[in-house]
């Protein structure tokens, strides 16, 4: 689905915007959510299972910012969060490259030089 395809615009931009309305505000980001998994699932199943894991392992990581942050720990001490920050990508990129993941709609050597 493209945003300025009929379908979009026409059906699921006014659902997703009534359902915002509607919904009571503490479930308004899990709509939200849900929403973006329908949408890109809509053009490319595939990545739905990428999105998952991203808003998991970002909704992990806000935990641990939020328990450090409550906790007064030191600044050497969070150098384990900066490391899986700064790492990330570059194993997402190797484990893709590892197991043949990319397809024609994504390719990692296009965006990353080795």
């Amino acid at each position: 689905m493209v945003f300025s395809s009929p379908t979009f615009l026409f059906l699921f931009l006014p659902v997703v915007f009534a359902l915002h309305a509607l919904v009571p505000r503490r479930y308004r980001n899990v709509l939200l959510l849900l929403a973006s998994l329908i949408f890109y699932g809509w053009g490319e199943p595939v990545f739905v299972l990428v999105m998952v894991l991203s808003a998991l392992a970002n909704y992990l990581l806000a935990l641990g910012i939020d328990r450090c942050l409550r906790q007064r720990i030191t600044a050497a001490e969070h150098s384990w969060l900066l490391a899986v920050c700064r790492m990330a990508g570059a194993v997402a990129v190797f484990i893709i490259c590892l197991l043949s993941l990319s397809t024609s709609a994504y390719n990692p050597f296009i965006y990353f030089r080795f």
